[in-house]
C-alpha cells in the first residue's frame, strides 16, 4: 500500500483518533493481529471464532495502530495505543478501500464466476504482466473482507490490478464492485456454487452480473459465448463484450485444445492466431486461459509475450496439484467443489495420462440446499460410468452425525450399477486413506476432490505417511 496519512485514513473510514493518530503514515492494512506492526493499521473484526478487540494489548505493544468500534469501552483501550474509533468496523473496512482505489492509476481487472475464478485470476495476472506491472488478489482473498485488503495491496507504479469477487449470499456484489470500481471484467462459467442460498442458477448469474453494471464506456467484458447464462450476462454489462468460446469461431476470441495439451487461439479482429502452452489440465483450464489471453491481448500483450507466460505459470494450491507419492501420482483438486467444477474435475482426471489404474477420493460438495441430495446422487451415476479402478467416499461429519449427501452420492453409485468391491463409504480420512493404501501401486494415480470444507486433503496426508 502507498502511504497513507492518519488523518485522511480517519476522513475514509468516518471516524476519529483516540487518544492520539498514530505518529507515522500507514503503509498496510491487516486483520490479523499477528501482524501488526508499526505503519500497519489494524481493523478489530468480529468473527465466529474471535473478536479483534481482544487483542488490542498485542496490537499496541506491536506498535500498531487500530480500527475500532465506538461503543467499545474507552477504558479498555490501552493507554499507549492508537485508535480509530467508527460505528462499523467491517463497513469502515471498505469505505477506505474504496476511497484508496479511487486513487490508483491502474486499470482494474474485476473476475467473479462458478468456476475457475482463481485459476483464472492468476492467468490474466500472469499475462497482464508482460505489459506492465501487475498486483493480484492474494490466494482468493475475494469477499467483503478480502476484497478491501486485496485493493488495498495495489501502489500507484501499477499498471493493472487483477481482483478477484467472490459471492456467496444475494446482494454481496453489488457492494463489492462498488469498492472495486473494475475497469475490465472477467466472468468464468456460472454454476450450482452456493445454491442453497439463491434457489436457482440463474439468480446465481443475475448475482455475478452485478459486477458488470458499472464498467466504464471504455472498459469491456470478457464473457464466455458457450455458457448457458451469456444473455444474462451481456444484458447487465454497461461496456463493450469481448467474446470466447471452445466451441464456435464466429467469437472475438476462438480457441481449440490440442492433443499435445495446447490450445490454438484465433483472433477475431486481425485474423492471427497462435498456438500456447497451457497449464494443465487442458481440459479444465483451456477456458481460463483462453479469457486471459483475451484481457492481454487487448490490453497490448503480444502472442510471443503471452507463450512465455503462458509457459511459466503454476497452478494454485490445492487446485490440480500434482505430487508423486512412492512411485503412484496424487492430484490434489480439493480446494472447492460444486456439481460443474466436480465435472471438469472428473473430466480432466479421466484424459489424465496415468501409467496405471485410475482411483478417487471424493467427498461432499457443501452449500447446494434442497438441491443437495439429487445433485449428490447424479454425481454418484455420473462417478458409476466412469472407468475407476476404485473410489473412496468421504464424508463431512463435522458434529459427528450422519452424513446424507455422501450417502446420497453412495446411493447414486449403487444405482448405477456401480461395483461394491470398488467403492469404499468411509467413515472418515483415515478409513479411506487405509482402504486407498492397500489398492494403490507405483503408476496409478488418485484425484482428490471436495468442497473446501470436508479438507479432503487429509486423505492424502494418510497416504503420505508409511503404512
Amino acid at each position: 500500500m502507498d502511504p497513507v496519512s492518519p488523518e485522511l485514513a480517519a476522513s475514509w473510514c468516518r471516524g476519529h483518533w483516540h487518544p492520539r493518530m498514530p505518529p507515522e503514515p500507514l503503509r498496510a492494512l491487516c486483520v490479523d493481529s499477528r501482524r501488526s506492526e508499526p505503519g500497519r493499521l489494524f481493523f478489530a473484526l468480529k468473527g465466529e471464532k474471535a473478536d479483534g478487540h481482544d487483542f488490542l494489548a498485542a496490537v499496541s505493544a506491536a506498535g500498531a495502530g487500530a480500527v475500532v468500534r465506538k461503543d467499545f469501552s474507552a477504558e479498555k483501550l490501552p493507554a499507549e495505543g492508537c485508535f480509530l474509533r467508527v460505528d462499523d468496523v467491517p463497513a469502515a473496512l471498505g469505505r477506505f478501500a474504496a476511497e484508496y482505489r479511487l486513487t490508483m492509476p491502474a486499470r482494474i481487472v474485476g473476475v467473479t464466476g462458478s468456476v475457475g475464478k482463481t485459476s483464472t485470476k492468476e492467468l490474466i495476472a500472469d499475462v497482464l504482466s508482460t505489459v506492465g506491472p501487475t498486483a493480484r488478489t492474494a490466494g482468493n482473498f475475494n469477499n467483503e473482507i478480502g476484497l478491501p485488503l486485496s485493493v488495498s495491496e495495489l501502489t500507484r507504479d501499477c499498471a493493472f490490478g487483477v481482483i478477484e469477487a467472490g459471492i456467496s449470499h444475494p446482494g454481496e456484489m453489488a457492494p463489492l464492485r462498488d469498492i472495486l470500481r473494475p475497469d475490465l471484467a472477467v466472468v468464468t462459467r456460472i454454476g450450482p456454487a452456493h445454491i442453497e442460498f439463491f434457489g436457482s442458477v440463474r439468480a446465481i448469474a443475475e448475482e455475478k452480473a452485478a459486477l458488470l453494471g458499472k464498467l466504464p464506456a471504455d472498459g469491456f467484458a470478457v464473457l464466455d459465448l458457450d455458457d448457458e447464462f451469456f444473455d444474462v450476462l451481456r444484458a447487465h454489462c454497461s461496456a463493450p463484450v469481448v467474446t470466447c468460446s471452445l466451441k464456435r469461431r464466429d467469437v472475438d476470441y476462438a480457441g481449440a485444445p490440442q492433443a499435445d495439451g495446447n490450445l490454438r487461439v484465433f483472433e477475431r479482429a486481425t485474423g492471427e492466431s497462435a498456438t500456447l502452452p497451457v497449464p494443465p489440465p487442458i481440459g479444465f483450464m483451456a477456458g481460463n486461459a483462453l479469457e486471459a489471453v483475451a484481457v492481454a491481448r487487448k490490453c497490448g500483450a503480444s502472442w510471443a509475450a503471452l507463450a512465455v507466460a503462458l509457459g511459466r505459470s503454476q497452478p494454485v494450491g490445492m487446485r490440480w496439484a500434482v505430487e508423486d507419492v512412492r512411485g503412484w501420482t496424487a492430484i490434489n483438486d480439493g480446494y472447492n467443489a460444486n456439481p460443474l467444477s466436480m465435472r471438469a474435475s472428473l473430466g480432466a482426471f479421466a484424459a489424465w495420462p496415468a501409467k496405471g489404474r485410475k482411483f478417487l477420493a471424493l467427498g461432499p460438495m457443501l452449500e447446494l440446499g434442497d438441491f443437495g441430495r439429487a445433485e449428490h446422487e447424479a454425481l454418484g451415476r455420473f462417478v458409476a460410468e466412469g472407468r475407476w479402478a476404485g473410489v473412496a467416499v468421504v464424508p463431512w461429519n463435522p458434529a459427528g452425525v450422519p452424513d446424507a449427501a455422501a450417502q446420497a452420492l453412495v446411493s447414486g453409485w449403487r444405482a448405477a450399477g456401480g461395483s461394491a468391491e470398488d467403492l469404499c463409504a468411509a467413515s472418515d480420512p483415515a478409513e479411506a486413506a487405509a482402504w486407498l493404501r492397500k489398492q494403490l501401486r507405483p503408476g496409478d494415480a488418485l484425484l482428490l476432490k471436495a468442497s473446501r470444507g470436508v479438507r479432503i486433503e487429509k486423505v492424502l496426508e494418510e497416504l503420505r505417511k508409511e503404512s
